[in-house]
């Protein structure tokens, strides 16, 4: 197979299908082997993994997980590039393409027993955060996720309490995962270039992870949506506490040694998930 990173190679491959890459779906493909090779190599995929890639473009990230995983599945939005992974993912019998939108396509029956599961993409700016969301969701459990995402998502995902950069996204993804950044990314790795920067972000579950029913997110987002607050004063507020006295809510912060009078954006995930199912209780 030619070289998918060549930004000649991808011009010649989606001008024999007739494909105009399209700012509806943040279309950005990747150029440049150096970085890819980086991003595969922090992955660590091997015969025991199973892929979850979304946004296949033209293959060029699923060609070398494919050559290294048990099984990769792969899903891509854009119709007219189902033709061409079709050839670029040719020589492959262990990659099935499903055609759809990752955040309405069932997936229930993804995974198989025994294998490490791994979730890779190189997400489209404008829906990052919708993105991660369902990957958080219990369905999808994986070891690990590696993302490409504009340099600003990867500063929120590594982000510690405190720092202006903290927000909901930062304590929903800590709170199951360890995030590192592995490599800036400059906006000449990609075709058609894009007006920002990039960088690479690894995703560990946690040992000690656990997982929190759906109330857990919207009160996260609710807590972040009044982060200057102090939190005592914003949770007394919040509708999952108008059962509980302000005097009850300041028992809970006591005994978790969470100072009532500090704003929400101090906390790290773990205080918050405490809290979250102190409050549940």
């Amino acid at each position: 197979m030619e070289k998918l990173t060549s930004p000649a190679n991808i011009k010649k491959i989606l001008g024999e299908y007739g494909v105009t890459l399209s700012k509806r779906w943040g279309q950005n493909f990747f150029a440049d082997g150096n970085i890819l090779d980086k991003i595969i190599e922090a992955v660590n995929i091997n015969e025991n993994t199973q892929i979850l890639e979304i946004g296949a473009g033209i293959g060029t990230l699923t060609y070398e997980a494919a050559k290294r995983a048990k099984r990769v599945t792969t899903v891509e939005i854009d119709t007219r590039l189902i033709p061409v992974l079709a050839k670029t993912l040719g020589e492959f019998n262990n990659v099935t393409v499903v055609n759809g939108d990752f955040l309405k396509t069932d997936l229930s029956n993804l995974w198989v027993e025994g294998l490490e599961r791994v979730v890779l993409g190189n997400l489209p700016y404008y829906i990052t955060t919708p993105i991660i969301l369902r990957l958080l969701e219990k369905e999808f459990d994986a070891a690990k996720m590696m993302f490409t995402l504009q340099d600003e998502a990867v500063d929120k995902l590594v982000a510690t309490p405190g720092s202006d950069k903290y927000c909901a996204l930062s304590v929903l993804v800590q709170q199951k995962y360890t995030a590192s950044r592995i490599t800036s990314i400059p906006n000449t790795a990609f075709l058609p270039r894009p007006e920002v920067s990039s960088a690479a972000v690894l995703l560990n579950k946690r040992e000690d992870a656990c997982d929190m029913d759906k109330g857990w997110v919207g009160f996260v987002h609710s807590l972040f949506s009044q982060r200057r607050k102090k939190i005592l004063n914003v949770l007394a507020s919040l509708p999952v506490c108008k059962s509980i006295s302000k005097a009850h809510i300041s028992d809970i912060l006591e005994r978790l040694n969470i100072d009532g009078q500090k704003r929400c954006e101090v906390f790290s995930a773990d205080d918050l998930a405490a809290l979250y199912t102190e409050i549940q209780k």
